[in-house]
């Protein structure tokens, strides 16, 4: 198991889309998204930001503390017109 996983499982605002083996090939934000900045999601690991949702496929499930989901309204008032598509802050047992 790994953190995208857990963020499906925590959020149901987001869709992960896989392959036909089982690969995730996307995380997207369920209805809405932004037509300049695309559909994917912002995500923060322990403070830093990602280059996206395969940084999520790297985080064992064991290692996080705590996952948190801002969408719509809430992710933009908290990180910007970035925001608008959500945002998912992971936080691990070692990093924050």
């Amino acid at each position: 198991r790994n953190a995208l996983e857990a963020v499906q499982r925590a959020g149901t605002h987001f869709s992960v889309q896989q392959t036909s083996g089982g690969r995730a090939t996307s995380l997207v934000r369920r209805g809405r998204s932004s037509l300049v900045l695309g559909p994917d999601p912002l995500v923060y690991v322990d403070g830093a930001r990602t280059d996206g949702f395969g940084s999520l496929l790297e985080i064992h499930a064991g290692a996080i503390r705590q996952i948190r989901i801002y969408n719509g309204m809430e992710g933009t008032r908290f990180f910007g017109s970035g925001g608008g598509n959500g945002v998912i802050v992971v936080l691990t047992h070692h990093g924050g």
